[in-house]
C-alpha cells in the first residue's frame, strides 16, 4: 500500500497518428505483459481507438479484436455511404459497432484513464476525461466532413487529425510526474487495401 501511494504517477502519451497507430497494439501488448501500469493514456485519432481497444480487451484479445475491427468487411460496413448532409458516410453504424465493443462502459471506470483529444466542427480542440467510451472511439475515428461528427453532450465531434496532436504539455494541469511519449517513425509508408471503399482508402493513403 505504501509503494502504492508513494510512487510518481505516470502518463503515457501515444503520437496522434492514423493507419500508422497499427504499431501501438504491440506497444501496449509490452507494456501490459511487462506489467507496466500507468495512470492516463492520453492520445488522439486511430492512436486512441487503439488504446481504447487495449483497455476494453486486455492483452489476450487485443489481436483478435484488432483484426475483427480492421478487416475489410467491417471497416467497409463502418463506411455507410448514404450522402448525408455536407458529408459522405453517416457515422450510425461505426457508433453502433463500437457500442457492441464497449457496451456502457464509461472512460473514468477504468484504472488507466483514457484521455482523448477531439475537434468539434468549428476546429476547437478539447480533452475528454469523461463519458461513453464507445462515443470517444467513435469520434476519435471518423474524419470530417468525410463522415458525420459523432455527437458528445449535445455537440458534434471527430478526430480533428492531423491538425489536432497530442503533447505531454497538455497534461501538465493533472497529476502526472511523468510521462512517455511515444512516436512512430516508420521507413515504409502503410498503404491501406484498396478493396476498402476507394475514396476513404484514398483518403487515408494521401493523408499521412
Amino acid at each position: 500500500f505504501r509503494s502504492v501511494v508513494s510512487r510518481n504517477s505516470r502518463a503515457l502519451v501515444l503520437q496522434s497518428l492514423d493507419k500508422d497507430s497499427v504499431f501501438f497494439a504491440g506497444l501496449l501488448s509490452a507494456f501490459d505483459k511487462a506489467a507496466k501500469s500507468v495512470d492516463y493514456i492520453y492520445s488522439s485519432s486511430y492512436s486512441f481507438f487503439i488504446s481504447a481497444l487495449y483497455q476494453l480487451l486486455g492483452r489476450e484479445n487485443l489481436g483478435e479484436g484488432f483484426r475483427r475491427f480492421y478487416s475489410r468487411e467491417q471497416m467497409n460496413r463502418n463506411c455507410d455511404i448514404t450522402f448525408p448532409e455536407k458529408h459522405v458516410f453517416k457515422s450510425g453504424k461505426l457508433i453502433r459497432y463500437c457500442e457492441e465493443m464497449a457496451g456502457s462502459k464509461r472512460a473514468e471506470m477504468f484504472g488507466s484513464l483514457p484521455l482523448c483529444r477531439l475537434a468539434d466542427t468549428e476546429g476547437n480542440a478539447r480533452i475528454f476525461s469523461s463519458g461513453k467510451i464507445s462515443r470517444l472511439m467513435a469520434a476519435s475515428f471518423v474524419s470530417f466532413p468525410l463522415f458525420e461528427p459523432v455527437s458528445i453532450q449535445g455537440k458534434g465531434y471527430y478526430s480533428g487529425f492531423p491538425l489536432v496532436q497530442v503533447s505531454g504539455a497538455h497534461l501538465y494541469r493533472t497529476e502526472a510526474d511523468e510521462f512517455i511519449y511515444v512516436s512512430v517513425r516508420n521507413r515504409e509508408k502503410l498503404k491501406v487495401d484498396n478493396n476498402i471503399i476507394d475514396l476513404y482508402a484514398s483518403y487515408l493513403n494521401t493523408n499521412s
